[in-house]
């Protein structure tokens, strides 16, 4: 348990604790739902699931990206003003007028042979 909680940027207690729970009940849930229109639909579902943890909406907000859900962290993150970071450690995908530019191509640094 403290090598999930410390994955996840938990508090390392080793314990199962509210947001751990929630945390690896979604964990789960996104590595069991081979059904992505399901697995949106669960994750909508356990918006505010464990209240007033601002780790469990974050792994929320995450999840619902990986499984192709750009409106539930918009959402989330309205509900949870403390979560105002996420936009920029996921890259600001949410707006597309913020979505990172890809690096342009350099030459090498050295001539080929």
């Amino acid at each position: 348990m403290r090598e999930f909680q410390s994955r996840h940027g938990l508090a390392v207690t080793g314990a199962v604790d509210d947001t751990t729970r929630g945390v690896l009940g979604l964990s789960t849930l996104v590595t069991t739902e081979g059904d992505p229109s399901k697995l949106r639909t669960e994750l909508k579902a356990a918006v505010d699931k464990i209240p007033n943890s601002s780790e469990y909406n974050y792994w929320l907000a995450r999840y619902a990206i990986m499984a192709g859900d750009y409106a539930l962290p918009k959402t989330i993150m309205k509900l949870h003003p403390d979560l105002s970071g996420l936009l920029t450690d996921l890259g600001g995908i949410f707006d597309p007028g913020t979505r990172p530019q890809a690096p342009s191509p350099q030459a090498p640094r050295s001539p080929l042979p």
